[in-house]
């Protein structure tokens, strides 16, 4: 019998110490107040709903059930004075990478996407929290696993075959949320091109473009170099 993986909660500290410090560098002109001026019990409140159990039995039996329910309950609740659909999206980034998941997504598209859930109608919450479920399910394939080398060899064998000069890219691991990188440092430009993937990805999809550029580059000190066997 398979064992179920233990889910670990996110704790007030971290949602203070962590989650509420990165939405206060997100660049809006709307400041957020001071912790401590939130609506007392509210936030905890938030933050111990995903967990609670009755009868032996979780409302939220899932990850991805979990993560969902503490991202509405943030926004529609309202446990701080302002800037709470910043803290609810970074609260749920928090809890995701504990559990060695994180959303690749636009950064436009999730604050839309925020958005829309904080406009949402309360009496559509169950399709709602479905709809939140399914979104982090699509973006959040991003495991802690390591790919093995055929899986490495077939990437850059398949983006060798795309690259005019058919030259395999160098590849990259980020070291905290766990995603490859395949890149081409375009000679005499300082140009980069990279794609992003997993153990998850289609290989056949992958294409690398400029616009990641600009991650790279400030990312340098987060990505290790994976050496790749290509010998047949």
């Amino acid at each position: 019998m398979a064992r179920s993986r233990i889910v670990h909660p996110v704790s007030i500290d971290e949602v203070e110490h962590i989650a509420f410090a990165l939405a206060q560098k997100l660049r809006f002109d709307e400041p957020i107040p001071p912790f401590t001026s939130r609506y007392p019990n509210i936030l905890e409140s938030c933050v111990e709903t995903p967990f609670q159990r009755f009868y032996k039995i979780t409302p939220y039996p899932s990850l991805y059930a979990k993560a969902s329910i503490l991202f509405y309950l943030l926004i529609k609740n309202h446990p701080f004075k302002n800037g709470n659909k910043r803290i609810a999206l970074t609260t749920m980034l928090v809890f995701l990478h504990k559990h060695g998941k994180w959303l690749n997504t636009a950064v436009g598209e999730l604050f839309e996407f925020t958005k829309w859930v904080a406009e949402s109608n309360p009496k559509d919450k169950n399709f709602v929290l479905l709809t939140i479920e399914a979104y982090i399910k699509k973006h959040s394939n991003i495991g802690r696993g390591t790919m093995d080398n055929e899986k490495l060899k077939a990437v850059r064998a398949h983006l060798a075959s795309q690259s005019p000069l058919e030259i395999p890219p160098a590849i990259w691991k980020h070291r905290e949320t766990r995603l490859y990188w395949a890149t081409y440092e375009v000679q005499g430009t300082g140009k980069i091109l990279a794609c992003g993937f997993n153990e998850d990805s289609d290989i056949s999809l992958l294409r690398v473009s400029g616009s990641n550029e600009k991650y790279i580059k400030e990312n340098r000190d987060m990505l290790e170099y994976v050496p790749v066997d290509d010998t047949p």
